[in-house]
């Protein structure tokens, strides 16, 4: 279950713990099951152990009796380190992986990796940049949980799981890479609205509120931005991040029953939550996605430009969800796959029908590449793997572009598809993917990610707030 959870992402996790109501189910999945696991252990080891001293000498019965603390001290010490190797051979992949990532943790807490220059040689300050626009137009993004253009392989999977989107003729970008520390949604999302890449850090040092996203820019221009998310908003602060960055409406799954009561004309299939690993209840995206349609019409009448966003959540491993208007063929993550791609095609099918479409650009995209799941063995066969990007509308490209890039390179992009015109073409980390200009990924090819890790005087000075 925790194959491919980074050592980048435990950290940024536990940096945020205290930002969120922690959700039983870490506690249900991890502490329990090791306590007990202890438990057995020290039951099964001291027990023996105290056998022994019966064949022992008086002199030896009488010294363990009187050194009891010591015994349990040497008992509980094997226990524990027999967890840690019970717990270095339960995850799939290889042993000497799970050491090393081990070692990696220790050396980044430890040993900091050393000062580099690359991201304060190559970061455009967004606040310096003098953005132009002539005409508005709308953006609407969708992040697609863990979606990736493998997903369209028949030959991994049997059948394209995402048949309805490959038919609707959405252009893409090409070449995506994608690097350890924007690998999962919070910091996904952060690098594709902020153009940075986040960075492990520790309370308390967070994100500044003074760096600019694309929502601070469209904000400034009059734009209405909107956030809809079927899961709790206190998970990483993800209140915060939005509230920081101008969008001036944001909604999770605590603000969705007040939502649900002034939507008359709308049907709510069911009010049931489920629950997704350890993130907690989390909303179905049929209906989310109905939530979010009725929104965007609504945005489209209040006669100013907008940027609506929203992110999925039936495709979250380890077996994804599956609404239940949709068939169950695979009892599993191919299912939940399969539906999805049939409700956002349903999405898109709506939007090229709709009036404010000639001014609307649709974007959606996998917010990281699939983690542990079900279908892992069909995706270690693949010989490359990238996410998902489909857009459609006014300021999509003709043909699919096609040249390395990381996903801070969406930021530009989309400000550039919003009709925003600027020298450089540049923002934050990213560069616009519609220009002629070179990415970091291109420039700097593998050695990117290895620099990035580096510690860095701009993010400490201007990005950081301690």
């Amino acid at each position: 279950m925790y194959n491919n959870f980074s050592v980048s992402q435990a950290i940024y996790h536990l940096a945020a713990i205290d930002t969120f109501d922690f959700s039983r189910n870490v506690i249900l999945t991890i502490l329990l099951p090791f306590s007990l696991s202890v438990g057995f252990i020290l039951f099964t080891i001291k027990k023996p152990l105290l056998w022994l001293c019966h064949y022992c000498s008086d002199e030896k019965i009488k010294y363990w009796q009187k050194h009891g603390f010591f015994l349990s001290f040497i008992t509980s010490s094997v226990a524990a380190l027999l967890g840690v190797f019970i717990v270095a051979f339960l995850p799939d992949e290889p042993v000497s992986v799970t050491f090393k990532n081990a070692h990696d943790a220790y050396m980044k807490i430890f040993n900091p990796a050393p000062y580099d220059t690359i991201i304060d040689d190559n970061f455009v300050d967004p606040k310096q940049i003098h953005f132009k626009q002539k005409k508005p137009r709308n953006l609407i993004i969708i992040f697609a949980e863990s979606f990736e253009r493998t997903f369209t392989d028949a030959s991994l999977f049997g059948e394209n799981l995402l048949p309805e989107l490959s038919n609707l003729g959405g252009t893409s970008v090409i070449g995506y890479k994608p690097l350890e520390e924007i690998a999962w949604t919070q910091v996904s999302i952060i690098a594709t609205l902020c153009g940075i890449t986040s960075k492990e850090y520790f309370p308390p040092r967070t994100l500044s509120k003074n760096i600019a996203c694309i929502s601070d820019i469209t904000r400034k221009f009059g734009y209405n931005n909107y956030y809809l998310q079927g899961t709790t908003l206190k998970f990483l602060s993800t209140r915060t991040f939005f509230e920081d960055h101008n969008f001036q409406e944001i909604v999770g799954i605590d603000e969705l029953p007040k939502i649900k009561e002034k939507l008359s004309d709308l049907q709510i299939l069911s009010s049931k939550l489920r629950d997704v690993n350890f993130i907690g209840n989390v909303w179905d995206d049929n209906e989310l996605l109905k939530v979010f349609q009725q929104k965007v019409v609504t945005l489209s009448q209040e006669q100013k430009p907008f940027l609506a966003v929203m992110a999925t959540m039936n495709t979250h491993p380890y077996d994804g969800y599956t609404s239940p208007h949709c068939h169950k063929k695979y009892k599993g993550m191919r299912d939940a796959l399969l539906c999805s791609d049939s409700e956002l095609s349903a999405f898109v099918k709506w939007y090229q029908q709709q009036d404010f479409a000639a001014d609307t650009t649709l974007v959606i995209m996998g917010d990281h590449l699939m983690m542990y799941s079900d279908i892992e063995k069909y995706l270690k066969k693949a010989s490359e793997r990238e996410t998902l990007n489909l857009i459609w509308g006014c300021a999509a490209p003709k043909t699919d572009i096609q040249k390395p890039f990381n996903q801070y390179d969406w930021a530009p992009t989309l400000l550039e598809m919003a009709g925003f015109e600027w020298n450089e073409q540049k923002f934050a980390l990213g560069t616009s993917l519609l220009s002629a200009k070179k990415t970091l990924q291109e420039e700097y090819g593998e050695i990117l990610e290895k620099r990035l890790l580096n510690n860095s005087k701009l993010y400490e000075s201007a990005i950081f707030e301690q």
